[in-house]
């Protein structure tokens, strides 16, 4: 997975030597949470507030169906590799999201929560070579596991 964090990331090309411009931004956040059932609507506007509406919409109808099970596991993924002639100025982007619930006591449940975005964007009047992007969606999809995992480590919500 660590390889495929770097694969993403890099800056090096063939035809414009060290660099290739454009930009990247990645977003992970992780956490352990309590949620009141009464409070958990208020809790994704607010935890989900800087996502684009569409995840932001599914991830908030998730979090609200795990009051009405014993336990809960659940992951989506969205992957737009924009490789082609016709592709120039357009993204390689990459959403992984995780949710993990215990079974709750009353009205609260025990929520692990983990989201990684990524934003790839190339050089201005550019666009990413078919060659060396097409096809590699589950690159993408272990690069942002990988993000996740490293954020998760670092907040010692895992160990070895």
């Amino acid at each position: 997975m660590e390889e495929d964090l770097k694969w993403i990331v890099h800056t090096k090309c063939k035809t414009h030597g060290s660099s290739c411009g454009g930009s990247l931004s990645q977003k992970i956040t992780s956490g352990i949470f309590t949620i009141n059932e009464k409070k958990v609507e208020k809790f994704a506007e607010n935890y989900f507030s800087y996502l684009d509406e569409e995840p932001r919409e599914i991830l908030k109808s998730s979090l609200i169906s795990l009051f009405d099970t014993e336990g809960y596991s659940w992951t989506h993924k969205y992957i737009d590799i924009s490789c082609e002639e016709s592709d120039v100025n357009k993204s390689i982007t990459g959403d992984f999201f995780f949710m993990y619930a215990e079974e709750g006591s009353g009205e609260k449940h025990k929520v692990f929560i983990g989201l990684a975005q990524l934003t790839k964007r190339p050089a201005t009047n550019y666009y990413f070579l078919k060659d060396y992007y097409k096809g590699n969606e589950d690159r993408v999809k272990q690069a942002l596991k990988h993000m996740l995992y490293k954020d998760v480590k670092s907040k010692g919500l895992i160990t070895n």
